[in-house]
C-alpha cells in the first residue's frame, strides 16, 4: 500500500464557519477604530465604508485561496459533496500503489491548492480532477467539459508543476518537471488522452498511467522530496 497523507475526513460545519466569522470580524474592528465622530459624518462613513468593503473582499479572497474546500462547503454544499466523493475515489485508487509511492492530498503548496501529488522514484505526478460534467473536447486550443472552459484548472495544474520544478532546483539541485494529470469522471469515455502534454485518464486508469508514463528520479531525491513535502506542507497522515 502507498504512503497516503492528507486523508479525507468529514468535519463539522462549525469548523469552517468559525474561522470565516473571525476573519470577517476584522474589517468591523478596523472600521470601528478608524471612525472619528469629530469629522464630517457622511465623508467619514464613505471613507471607512470603502476601506471596510475592500478589506472584506481581500480577506474573503485570501480565505477562498488558502481554504477553497471550506469555502465551497459553506456556499456550494452540493458541489462540495460531489468533490468529496471524487476525492475518496482517487485516493482509494492511488492508495493501491506499492509502498515506494508517497501520495499527498488536498494541501496548500506555496499558496496553490494541490489536489493530489504522487512522489516516487518512478516520477512525480500532479493530479487534478475535472469536476464539471460533460464530455471533454478541445476548441480553439482550449480544453472544455461540455461548454465549460477548463483554462483555470489546466493553468493551476501547470502552475503547481512549475512550482515543484523550482523547489527541486533550489533544494535538490535537479531540473525536473512533474507529469500533470487530469482525472475525468465522465461516464462516457472520452477519446482524449492528452491535452497540452497533460495526461487525461479515468480514476481507475491512474495506477497504469503512473507506472507506464514515468521519468525516473534518483531514489534518494524522491525520498527526500517526499519528506520535504510532508514536513513542510502536510500536517496529518
Amino acid at each position: 500500500m502507498a504512503n497516503v497523507f492528507g486523508k479525507i475526513e468529514r468535519k463539522g460545519l462549525k469548523q469552517d464557519l468559525v474561522p470565516l466569522g473571525i476573519l470577517l470580524a476584522v474589517p468591523f474592528v478596523v472600521v470601528s477604530i478608524m471612525f472619528d465622530s469629530g469629522n464630517d459624518t457622511m465623508t467619514e462613513l464613505m471613507t471607512i465604508g470603502t476601506v471596510g468593503a475592500a478589506l472584506t473582499l481581500l480577506l474573503v479572497f485570501v480565505y477562498a485561496r488558502i481554504n477553497p474546500r471550506s469555502f465551497q462547503r459553506i456556499f456550494q454544499p452540493a458541489a462540495y459533496e460531489r468533490c468529496l466523493s471524487m476525492d475518496k475515489s482517487v485516493i482509494g485508487v492511488l492508495g493501491q500503489l506499492d509502498d515506494t509511492y508517497h501520495v499527498f492530498n488536498n494541501f496548500i503548496f506555496e499558496l496553490c491548492g494541490v489536489e493530489h501529488l504522487v512522489v516516487s522514484k518512478r516520477g512525480i505526478f500532479v493530479i487534478s480532477k475535472v469536476t464539471h460534467k460533460g464530455e471533454l473536447r478541445i476548441k480553439n486550443n482550449v480544453l472544455f467539459a461540455d461548454d465549460k472552459p477548463l483554462e483555470t484548472l489546466t493553468g493551476n495544474t501547470w502552475r503547481i508543476c512549475h512550482l515543484v520544478n523550482i523547489i527541486l532546483k533550489k533544494w535538490f539541485k535537479i531540473d525536473y518537471l512533474p507529469q500533470p494529470v487530469l482525472v475525468s469522471f465522465n461516464n462516457n469515455p472520452s477519446t482524449l488522452c492528452d491535452y497540452d502534454r497533460m495526461a487525461i485518464v479515468a480514476p481507475t486508469e491512474l495506477p497504469v498511467l503512473i507506472k507506464e508514463r514515468c521519468r525516473e528520479l534518483d531514489p534518494e531525491i524522491a525520498y527526500g522530496f517526499a519528506n520535504f513535502i510532508r514536513d513542510r506542507y502536510v500536517t496529518n497522515k
